[in-house]
Order: C-alpha cells, then sequence, then structure tokens
C-alpha cells in the first residue's frame, strides 16, 4: 500500500505504536496523536489483540480531520463500532470504509450516513 500510495503522490506517516510517548518514536516513525491530527486518509490494518482493542474511539476520532476517511482494514474490535457511527453522524470525520468485519447492523448504519452525507447532501459540520 505504501508504494501505491506515494505513487499517487501522498506522502506516507507511519504511526508509531499508540502507546509510545512523543520522546520514544522510532527513527521513520510519527506519534499516533500526530498522525490522527494531519492526515486526511487513515488507513488501519492490524490484528487484533490486546493491545490493539478499541484503538480507535471517539477520542481519537474527534482528533481527526473533519475532511479525512477512515479505512479500517483490521479485524472487527480494532475501531469501536458506536464511535465511528457517531462520528459519522456527528461529522467528526468525512466518511469510513469498514472491511467485512463489523458487525452488519453497523455496516448498514455506515452506509446510510455516508449516503445522506454525500448523495442526498448532508452538511458536515
Amino acid at each position: 500500500m505504501e508504494a501505491i500510495s506515494k505513487a499517487l503522490g501522498m506522502k506516507i506517516l507511519i504511526a508509531e505504536c499508540k502507546s509510545v510517548p512523543d520522546s520514544d518514536v522510532r527513527a521513520g516513525g510519527t506519534a499516533f496523536d500526530e498522525v490522527l491530527k494531519t492526515c486526511n486518509e487513515l488507513m488501519i490494518g492490524c490484528p487484533l489483540d490486546d493491545g490493539t482493542r478499541d484503538m480507535i474511539t471517539k477520542v481519537e476520532l474527534r482528533q481527526m480531520r473533519t475532511d479525512s476517511m477512515a479505512v479500517n482494514l483490521a479485524w472487527g474490535g480494532v475501531m469501536d463500532e458506536a464511535s465511528l457511527v457517531k462520528a459519522l453522524d456527528e461529522g467528526w470525520i468525512a466518511c469510513v470504509f469498514d472491511d467485512r468485519h463489523a458487525s452488519l447492523e453497523t455496516l448498514q448504519t455506515l452506509v446510510k450516513t455516508t449516503l445522506e452525507s454525500y448523495v442526498v447532501g448532508k452538511p458536515q459540520t
């Protein structure tokens, strides 16, 4: 994904683990919170374990830009589904792509909210 993104002219930020303090970010990495605040496309692809469960909740989604898109390729449980729905409903982020690991009910809500926002023209706040 990194090579394709760079070929398209995107600047790539590799987020350090959420638990790592800013002072301990490895060379080539970016602090987790900094990635949230600056990116316009956040791609998440990691396994679900104790360190990644609920990695993205309303706290993290509120830090993101209102024109940003979250792409969740991780197993269910990495992103809090209720927070995702709230983020879309309240315009915290512009849209989300969630792979098949979210619950059907959440996916239906995400699709409905996104369609209302972009097809019908619901204003983003």
